[in-house]
């Protein structure tokens, strides 16, 4: 199994693989709650909710810095960090096949 440093966000927790961890090493990883349009053609379509991850050189002002006694650098938005807490999610952040950051358990 993969090294992972687990990070807690209230009652829920962020695993985050050795790969994953060393891709944004001098960066800012940044997870994001976005909301899309549906599919429907009309304006009644219910709103997507998704979890986009970026990385940057530095931490936007609308993010909260997520302290976790590491050296990684995370910027999180309050409804990312308050839904993980609340439905104690175990959310882990890994990377793909194709060499891209994702977030599984969202």
């Amino acid at each position: 199994m993969k090294n992972k440093t687990e990070i807690r966000i209230g009652k829920g927790k962020l695993s985050i693989t050795e790969s994953a961890a060393a891709k944004f090493k001098d960066s800012w990883l940044l997870i994001r709650i976005i909301n899309e349009k549906g599919p429907c053609r009309d304006d009644m379509c219910q709103l997507i909710e998704k979890v986009k991850v970026t990385i940057s050189s530095e931490k936007p002002p609308n993010l909260v810095a997520l302290e976790n006694g590491k050296s990684l650098n995370i910027g999180c938005s309050r409804v990312f960090m308050e839904t993980v807490d609340r439905d104690r999610k175990s959310v882990k952040l890994y990377s793909s096949i194709t060499n891209e950051l994702k977030l599984k358990g969202y």
